[in-house]
């Protein structure tokens, strides 16, 4: 039997709750008052091209310390599994685009730019290479050149498409689709291109003419 004279406290400080009523569904204490969480810190935004920093053009981020400084082999050890980590992140971000994009959205891609999506043919072997040893073996850590330093929207698009040949379509059938595809987005393009050209002619030519033959005013 306890001491009546002994009085039970909680062994977390009592902070008063906040009159913000932002705060009015946050957790409890162990004595009942609340208790201000700080909100989820969000990640910066580093642009639509490169999603991970571990890409060429996107944001440095020196991790390593200069050579001049010593270093132990766990400090070593730490640097590389990290940049491991981004290399990963990176590839999943890849990865995951990939199974977001469109035919559409890919033969627009394409068609706007063909140099820019353009890839050799040793290139495209070390790509499909790292993209079906991820799905035998889940693990993006192994850094492969060169396609470590190509722009991210070309490795989905070239993801994407080797992606769609391994799995729904034959190569011969893909390349029938992706100049199908770029004829039409040709085609478009040009009677765009005319259908504005005609619009501003007749907008001209009705300057003109209300210059040379101006209504009558009403007497």
């Amino acid at each position: 039997m306890a001491d009546e004279g002994i009085e039970l406290k909680s062994p977390f400080p009592v902070v008063p709750p906040l009159k913000d009523s932002k705060w009015s569904d946050l957790p409890s204490s162990a004595d009942g008052e609340s208790r201000p969480v700080e909100p989820p810190k969000k990640m910066p935004d580093i642009g639509e091209e490169h999603p991970c920093p571990f890409f060429v053009g996107g944001p440095d981020l020196n991790f390593v310390k200069p050579k001049s400084e010593p270093q132990d082999d766990e400090e070593d050890l730490f640097y590389q599994y990290l940049n491991e980590c981004l290399h990963g992140v990176a590839w999943e971000c890849v990865s995951q685009h990939s199974r977001e994009i469109s035919k559409e959205m890919y033969s627009a891609l394409i068609s706007d730019n063909p140099k820019k999506f353009a890839m050799d043919k040793e290139t495209t072997k070390v790509l499909a290479k790292k993209i079906f040893k991820k799905i035998n073996d889940p693990n993006w850590s192994e850094p492969c050149e060169p396609i470590d330093r190509i722009k991210f929207d070309v490795l989905s698009c070239q993801t994407y498409k080797l992606s769609k040949a391994r799995y729904t379509v034959t190569n011969d059938a893909l390349s029938e689709f992706h100049r199908k595809k770029v004829a039409q987005a040709t085609t478009q393009r040009l009677i765009n291109i005319y259908t504005s050209d005609m619009e501003k002619k007749l907008k001209k030519l009705d300057s003109k003419e209300i210059k040379q033959h101006p209504p009558r005013m009403p007497s």
